[in-house]
This record gives structure tokens, C-alpha cells and sequence, in this order.
């Protein structure tokens, strides 16, 4: 079984490696070793890890930048719509973060604490905290020795955690499918009974997704639009969920996602409060 994990990713940005030296540029394996808590930061990347410490930080009393090359936050996220209300009605509407899209960072200057933006701007925080993604552990392996197919950095397994080689299973980060510890947990159970003698699979089409920011992103299944012929799209806001005025954040919504000939749900999609809760319930 092979579970060696990942790392962060660290874009070739100039500037990037001496400021991580420096620590003016942090990663997220860095972030919980923080002594206090920087009065500004521009965050590199507005995926789930972005999202989340950017909320926590500015929770915390920080003012967050997040500057995200894609034309959305969350942009992994199967339905565009959940990272693109995140970013217009909560980010910079209800919280005030500056949330920059297709905005990438070209140099990062470490010994005058400045960010130099593609848009142009050069803006000075205390800190700068990569959140690109992560890259899996493969390097020292001898993968290559014994056969084991790599691809785009990351060990090839089917659903049933094998690789093409008999006997070898992978699990986790190292697969690069979901980098989620929901799905390491699977794959490994998964691996492990096929290793003794059984026919376990995972079903990749229905991973479930959420994001530890505030308010929650929940998401599974399939991703439809209100004109797709194959679907019935429905689509309710949090405005009348009695939890999220309960918790006074009657924002957000929720989308279900049924097929049209057999009415059986195939998708659901939230952000609101407790999201992840209401994810679980649909499963």
C-alpha cells in the first residue's frame, strides 16, 4: 500500500522560494505554526484551502486579499455558480475581502513586503500564504523500478484502489483523484479489502465536497443548469431556510438536482450555514 501523502504545491513565482526562506510566504502546512496573527495577507490561490483560512483570518481580524488566476474562487468546484456567489455576495459584499479574479501574482518581495500583481498592483501585507494546491509524494519511490504507472505526478489507481501492478494499491493524496481525507479513508478501506480477497470499489461520481469557510459550500453528484433538457433544477434561498435565519446568515441557497425521467436525486449543491450537515442528511 502506498499513502506518502502530498505537499504543498509552490508556484514559480519570482520571489517565492526566498520569501518562503524568509517566512514572509507561508504555506498551509505552515499556517498552524503562526505566533500571531498577521495584520494583512494576500493569499496566493482561492481554492478550498484559500477560501478557508482567508475566512478564518478575517475572522480573526486580519485584512485578507486573495488573488485567484481562474475566473472564480473554488474554481475545482464542479458548479461555477457556488464559487462565484461565494466571492460577489459573501466575500466582498457581506465581509469586505478583497477577492481578485483572474488576477495572478508575478513577484513576491520579501525584504520590502510587497506583492506585485499581474493587474499591475503592488500592494504591502504582513504576510503572504500559498494556497495553490498540492503536488503528491512520489519522488524516492522507485516507481519507475517496478513498473508502477505515473501520471501528471501522481500514482494511476482504478476504483478499486489498484495500480497496474498486481498487488500494489495506493490510497490518499498520492493518487491525486480527490485530495480529501474522506476519500483517502475510502480508498484505503477499499484497498485493503481488495487486498483480502474482496470486490470493493469506490464510486468517484459521488464524492462528496465541502469547504470549511463561512458560510459552508457543500456540493455532490451532478451539475445541470435550469434549461438542461435531462434534469429538473430546483433552487430554494437560504432567505426562507428557518436554520440560516436561526443563525441570522439568511444568505446563500440550496440547489437539487433531479433526473427528469426518474425523479431520483442525482446532484445536490448548497452554501449556507451548516452546509456540510445538509450534505450529509441528502446522502
Amino acid at each position: 500500500m502506498i499513502a506518502t501523502g502530498s505537499r504543498p504545491k509552490i508556484p514559480p513565482i519570482r520571489g517565492i522560494e526566498e520569501g518562503l526562506r524568509s517566512g514572509f510566504a507561508i504555506t498551509s502546512d505552515d499556517f498552524f505554526s503562526l505566533d500571531a496573527i498577521p495584520e494583512s495577507i494576500l493569499i496566493i490561490g482561492g481554492g478550498a484551502i484559500g477560501v478557508e483560512l482567508g475566512t478564518l483570518l478575517h475572522k480573526l481580524g486580519s485584512k485578507v486579499i486573495i488573488a485567484e488566476i481562474m475566473d472564480r474562487l473554488l474554481p475545482t468546484f464542479t458548479d461555477p455558480e457556488l464559487g462565484n456567489y461565494l466571492a460577489n455576495r459573501v466575500m466582498r459584499e457581506i465581509y469586505g475581502i478583497d477577492v481578485k479574479v483572474n488576477t495572478s501574482v508575478t513577484e513576491v518581495d520579501p525584504s520590502n513586503k510587497v506583492v506585485r500583481l499581474s493587474n499591475g498592483e503592488s500592494i504591502k501585507v504582513d504576510k503572504v500564504l500559498v494556497a495553490v494546491g498540492r503536488v503528491p509524494n512520489t519522488e524516492g519511490l522507485n516507481l519507475e523500478g517496478v513498473g508502477v504507472e505515473v501520471r501528471n505526478g501522481a500514482i494511476v489507481v482504478d476504483e478499486h484502489s489498484r495500480t497496474n501492478i498486481p498487488n500494489i494499491y495506493a490510497a490518499g493524496d498520492v493518487t491525486g483523484r480527490y485530495m480529501l481525507a474522506s476519500v483517502a479513508k475510502v480508498q484505503g478501506i477499499v484497498a485493503a479489502e481488495n487486498a483480502a480477497g474482496l470486490n470493493s470499489r469506490i464510486d468517484y461520481d459521488l464524492v462528496p465536497m465541502v469547504v470549511f469557510s463561512d458560510p459552508e459550500v457543500a456540493s455532490v453528484g451532478v451539475v445541470a443548469g435550469k434549461d438542461d433538457p435531462r434534469y429538473v433544477v430546483t433552487k430554494m434561498p437560504n432567505a426562507i431556510n428557518y436554520r440560516a435565519i436561526a443563525y441570522n446568515k439568511p444568505y446563500g441557497w440550496t440547489k437539487i438536482v433531479a433526473d427528469k425521467v426518474s425523479k431520483r436525486i442525482v446532484g445536490f449543491h448548497m452554501i449556507g450555514p451548516w452546509a456540510r450537515r445538509s450534505l450529509i442528511w441528502q446522502q
